[in-house]
């Protein structure tokens, strides 16, 4: 049957306890078969199948559940969000006959509206409509603008930070240098102490 309509027994594709792989457990306690399996068209999808004991279905059944895990699939290509332009609000505020504009725009788009529909839905989308169609026509776009990575707030921290670095390095390696050469120097002088009393002290 499975290789008439191109299928697959996932089950047996996946190496398995035989705890894990009957699904079925007789009466007697001792008697466990493998009688139920998971058909598939494309096996690559899958990573595992295995049969969980302990999980028991409502009704009172010797049949226990089969589980199998599927990889998680990704689309092949990412939906194309189409991006609403933003109009630029803060300019009405600002330009007083761009408001003007604005408002005469508003005005004519209902007067030459015939009557709203009894529906209240329907008469809010007209009146959404008929605004936006308005405001695209008169006010402009915003513009994004990229903000720099370092703001002219940040470069002096920067600097002062980068300089404030290079003086601890160079104060550790001064006193690396320093504790180099006192022990080099105290070695030396205990040399010598040595040589001079024999080697006792």
């Amino acid at each position: 049957m499975c290789s008439a309509t191109n299928l697959a027994v996932l089950g047996s594709w996946f190496q398995r306890k035989d705890i894990h792989r009957h699904s079925w457990l007789s009466n007697d306690g001792r008697t466990c078969k493998e009688l139920d399996h998971i058909l598939v068209k494309d096996r690559s999808l899958f990573t595992s199948c295995r049969v969980y004991r302990g999980v028991e279905a409502q009704a009172n059944t010797d049949h226990r559940l089969v589980i199998a895990e599927m990889r998680h699939l990704r689309p092949a290509h990412a939906p194309n969000v189409r991006t609403q332009r933003k109009l630029d609000v803060e300019a009405l505020t600002q330009d007083k006959e761009l408001a003007k504009r604005y408002s005469i725009a508003v005005s004519n788009s209902f007067a030459a509206l015939a009557d709203l529909p009894d529906n209240v839905e329907a008469s809010w989308s007209v009146v959404r409509t008929t605004i936006l169609t308005a405001a695209q026509g008169t006010i402009p776009v915003t513009c994004v603008k990229n903000r720099p990575w370092l703001t002219p707030a940040v470069c002096p921290r920067q600097e002062a930070r980068s300089s404030t670095q290079r003086i601890r390095r160079r104060v550790a390696q001064v006193q690396g240098h320093i504790q180099g050469t006192i022990k080099s120097r105290s070695g030396g002088i205990l040399h010598e102490s040595r040589r001079g009393s024999g080697g006792r002290y």
